[in-house]
């Protein structure tokens, strides 16, 4: 996990949030590059978590939004734990 903690640093990360799931944590990211993001992502197959990754702009979409993704990582950005 540290590793890629050091990598999300390198990246254009805006933040990264926390909750502890009842079987794996979930993530909800923000990041400049979302699609790059992935791809380091993808890169960790030891990484095991529900993660939503976002643009700045797409969380001000989804804030106006009601679907339960979208209360799902507004809740991970305002209880959550703030990683980075």
């Amino acid at each position: 996990m540290m590793n890629l903690m050091e990598k999300l640093k390198e990246c254009e990360v805006e933040g990264v949030y926390m909750v502890e799931g009842e079987e794996v944590p979930f993530y909800a990211i923000i990041a400049k590059d979302p699609e790059q993001l992935m791809k380091i992502l993808g890169e960790h197959e030891d990484f095991e978590a529900d993660v939503a990754v976002l643009s700045p702009e797409e969380l001000e979409a989804l804030k106006s939004t009601k679907s339960e993704i979208a209360l799902t990582v507004i809740n991970a950005i305002e209880k959550g734990t703030r990683l980075l």
